[in-house]
């Protein structure tokens, strides 16, 4: 009841219907709309207003007072959660939607991403992409961002369109557009093969942009720190440059402490294998344990690892078992093979070939190539307990043995 009282004061504010349906694409309109952003100077001379350092109690009163920016503030801060306000997607969603409805450009884009990554509705790439090209049709260049991961996204992947549209993004100067050129470069993704020459260069140009420009870092600092952590793992592997780990670790480090959870993990794998620093389980488990924190699954799968193999930790088959539950449920395809082992051995639980070739075949879904080589193995020991099960004298239970034989004290 009070959600939909509050959409329908959204409706009064802003003279528009919002979008609440999956397929039905808002159409842009010949004029803008019929929000007015309030005038907070009272000369010409006056200071533009800074959205970004207002409370979340300011942009309310300037959002239901009919101004477009401050709703898309709004959905900004309950997207990332900034500024002492909780995070909320259904509350981003709404304020975006109040906001794209008035014609401001940028919130297209926020509602494209929302649908593209499933947040605060069904993830739907169809939709997602009506609304990136919403974006570029209002002149925004992060649309061409958004279409390109679009492209990445489909199946198959066309590598070659997303290169193109990201690069797109990169000339206009969009920050995650030079990221997502550097990635494809790194990957070789729309390319003959690789070129890490060309990776490096971008990754340390989003470095140095965010070094001189603060405001690209509230809230969003997704370039900088994917920079950051592909930076490092070129560094790491030696991809394009001469193995350092210690240099890698500085990278890790920058986008670790900014709190992202991939960058985290990395410093849990920089401690627990000793790279480049002395092998430190404490440490490794609890970098692992901050990116756990964020539901980051690969660092939930390394969780349960140490517990398998009692690195830091003493060995616990049972809180191994917890942890790759928990990683496999958030999409870990290594937690579903390591399931999967753990059951065909009875590891913690039960042995289970059933349970076990069920893991398999989710990692096999995923893309695990070891996996049908594991469900090859598994189907052929259920069929040969199904065989000694059938040789059993009739009457007598499986693993029970014949009542002459018990021995009684």
């Amino acid at each position: 009841m009070g959600k939909r009282i509050f959409q329908s004061i959204l409706v009064l504010i802003f003279g528009a219907a919002l979008f609440v349906g999956v397929l039905r694409m808002p159409k842009i309109p010949e004029e803008t709309g019929t929000i007015t952003t309030i005038t907070v100077a009272k000369d010409e001379n006056a200071s533009p207003l800074d959205y970004q350092l207002l409370s979340e109690k300011e942009l309310l009163v300037l959002a239901y007072d009919g101004d477009k920016e401050a709703a898309y503030q709004l959905g900004m801060l309950y997207d990332y959660g900034t500024r002492g306000a909780e995070q909320s997607f259904s509350k981003a969603l709404s304020w975006y939607q109040a906001a794209d409805a008035a014609n401001y450009p940028k919130a297209a884009c926020a509602l494209g991403y929302m649908y593209l990554n499933g947040c605060g509705v069904t993830q739907n790439i169809d939709v997602a992409e009506q609304y990136f090209n919403r974006a570029v049709a209002f002149t925004d260049m992060e649309g061409y961002v958004g279409l390109g991961r679009v492209a990445l996204a489909r199946d198959p992947v066309d590598g070659e369109k997303a290169l193109d549209l990201f690069n797109q993004a990169n000339r206009a100067g969009i920050v995650d557009g030079i990221y997502f050129v550097g990635y494809l470069a790194e990957k070789g993704i729309g390319l003959p093969e690789p070129n890490y020459p060309r990776a490096l260069a971008l990754y340390q140009r989003i470095l140095n942009r965010y070094d001189t420009d603060e405001k690209l870092r509230v809230p969003d600092t997704y370039a900088f720190d994917n920079a950051c952590v592909r930076l490092g793992i070129m560094y790491m592997e030696g991809l394009g440059v001469e193995k350092n780990y210690g240099t890698a670790r500085e990278y890790f480090t920058r986008a670790a402490n900014n709190g992202y959870a991939m960058a985290q993990y990395y410093m849990g794998i920089v401690y627990e294998s000793g790279r480049g620093v002395p092998k430190n389980y404490d440490e490794a488990l609890r970098w692992f344990n901050l990116a756990a924190d964020q539901d980051y699954a690969p660092a939930i799968n390394q969780i349960g690892y140490m517990y398998f193999v009692g690195e830091g930790v003493e060995a616990n088959f049972e809180q191994a078992v917890y942890y790759q539950k928990l990683a496999a449920a958030l999409g870990s395809v290594k937690a579903q093979v390591n399931l999967g082992y753990l059951y065909e051995n009875g590891f913690g639980v039960v042995q289970d070939f059933d349970s076990a070739l069920t893991y398999y075949r989710m990692a096999q879904t995923s893309g695990y190539e070891g996996a049908p080589e594991a469900i090859l193995r598994v189907t052929n020991a259920l069929e040969a307990k199904k065989a000694s099960v059938e040789d059993i004298p009739e009457g007598v239970e499986a693993g029970v043995l014949p009542a002459d034989d018990l021995s009684v004290e």
